[in-house]
């Protein structure tokens, strides 16, 4: 489910979560390989979940959660597609 009320802020939502659908496709790919194994065999569900739990083990991460001076956060002042670069590896 998308947070943002506005057409900017919903480009926003959907690019970060493809960003973060590569970042945990691209680790178990990454894992597969270092344990031989084919990267298709394994569940993109439980990386997904493997991936929650680490980050909330970490000091730090705090989820669901607003400061005061978080609340009227600047809002971008470009499209997704002008401000995202994407480097070639």
């Amino acid at each position: 489910m998308l947070r943002s009320k506005h057409p900017d802020g919903v480009y926003q939502e959907v690019y970060g979560y493809l960003c973060t659908h590569y970042a945990i496709r691209r680790l178990m790919h990454d894992a597969a390989l270092q344990a031989d194994l084919d990267p298709d065999r394994l569940s993109f569900t439980r990386s997904l979940r493997a991936a929650r739990r680490s980050t909330r083990s970490h000091p730090g991460f705090l989820w669901n959660v607003k400061r005061s001076e978080h609340r009227d956060w600047p809002q971008p002042t470009k499209p997704p597609h002008d401000a995202i670069t994407i480097l070639a590896a």
